[in-house]
């Protein structure tokens, strides 16, 4: 019961990571309004945070090992909040985006530092049990905090989002500085000697069975990534539906993930991490498939556009918490530097898909069809390749 603290705790960080990237997400209409850019401009918002949440994390892993992970945290935490506070008084694009990259930086201690303090707690199947906790932080946080923009966005302007949001951080702060203890025991601690670091790095990067789960936490999370991108402009504009029934339409996304998240925790005691992953990753190019048909038969409304996206959500959370879990127990020392690591790549990947994915006609629902049926078709065939090297070396 002692240990399960640390479950919940990083269940909240992950709340709070997620929360940052999507509360904001029922405001693009009105930012792309006020700051009189192109739709584009203001999704590469998404682009920049995720871009500042993967650039620190490394850094966050490395330190963490060496310093405890509260203090870094802490810091983390800290950056987050001033970034939010400073950004909330800019009217200028350009400042907007500076402090939204801040902000990125700073929340990318909470989620790298999330997995790390549970790989430092609990091992094997009980570490990917737990591991569901992080998907169940990442269902509560893209499906409430929109709900929450777009009232918030409506009634008081989206400047109370960044508000709302630092709370959230602080209060996180003090739970961290009084109820949370140091999870990473003194003698398990590592010392900042950069060959060793770099060496460390080297053997996380030449395993193979990492890189494959890497893959496969980059398809994951791109999931969201196009629904946050392509879904703001594609349902507020096109479709014609307000910032609060939009921020709506997240809480429906939330219960599916937070359904197949509580599954999964289940599932992966029975069946193991593989053969889930392969189950979520087939779900996913189900959700493709089923809007593309959709398109074909010239079917675009609000429904048909989330019943897609419900889909591709259920598959998600069996990937999400299980490529993590699966590439942090191949290192039983520097969980931090595998966790940055792992996270740095992930996010610098998904970074790039948000990027590429600002750039694809955000008004035609077979864009985001085309995107799920990609993702899992491509990270089926990576785990079916993998699979057969690792019998076949097994032999």
């Amino acid at each position: 019961m002692q240990n399960r603290k640390y479950a919940y705790f990083a269940m909240l960080l992950t709340v709070l990571s997620q929360s940052s990237v999507t509360i904001i997400l029922p405001a693009f209409p009105l930012l792309k309004a006020q700051f009189g850019v192109s739709a584009t401009s203001i999704q590469m918002i998404l682009t920049v945070f995720i871009l500042g949440f993967a650039l620190s994390q490394w850094v966050y892993g490395v330190l963490s090992d060496r310093f405890g992970r509260k203090p870094v945290l802490l810091a983390g935490l800290i950056l987050f909040i001033v970034s939010c506070l400073f950004g909330s008084f800019t009217n200028h694009y350009e400042s907007f985006i500076t402090w939204r990259f801040l902000q990125g930086i700073g929340c990318g201690s909470v989620i790298t530092l999330s997995r790390a303090i549970l790989r430092d707690v609990f091992t094997g199947r009980e570490l990917s049990s737990k591991m569901s906790f992080l998907s169940l932080g990442f269902g509560i946080g893209i499906g409430i905090a929109p709900i929450i923009g777009g009232y918030l966005t409506v009634h008081f302007g989206w400047q109370s989002t960044f508000y709302v949001i630092a709370t959230l951080a602080f209060i996180t702060s003090l739970i961290l500085i009084i109820g949370v203890p140091e999870s990473l025991l003194q003698q398990n601690r590592s010392k900042l000697v950069w060959r060793h670091i770099w060496q460390s790095n080297k053997d996380i990067l030449t395993n193979r069975t990492f890189l494959v789960y890497l893959f496969g936490g980059v398809c994951a999370y791109a999931v969201g990534i196009a629904y946050n991108t392509i879904t703001p402009f594609l349902i507020q504009v096109q479709l014609h539906i307000s910032p609060t029934q939009y921020g709506w339409l997240g809480g429906l996304i939330a219960a599916t993930y937070l359904l197949s998240a509580n599954m999964n925790k289940s599932l992966v005691l029975k069946y193991g991490i593989q053969p889930i992953i392969k189950l979520g990753v087939s779900i996913i190019s189900v959700a493709g498939i089923v809007l593309l048909v959709f398109n074909v038969f010239d079917y675009f409304t609000v429904t048909s556009i989330m019943i897609a996206a419900v889909i591709a959500t259920f598959g998600t959370s069996f990937v999400f918490a299980n490529t993590i879990s699966g590439a942090l127990q191949q290192f039983s020392k520097n969980a931090g530097a595998a966790s940055a690591l792992f996270s740095t790549l992930q996010m610098l990947l998904s970074a790039v898909a948000a990027f590429i994915f600002a750039l694809l006609p955000e008004h035609m629902s077979i864009t985001l069809g085309a995107i799920y049926l990609v993702i899992g078709i491509s990270c089926f065939s990576i785990l079916i390749v993998a699979s057969g090297k690792s019998k076949t070396h097994a032999k």
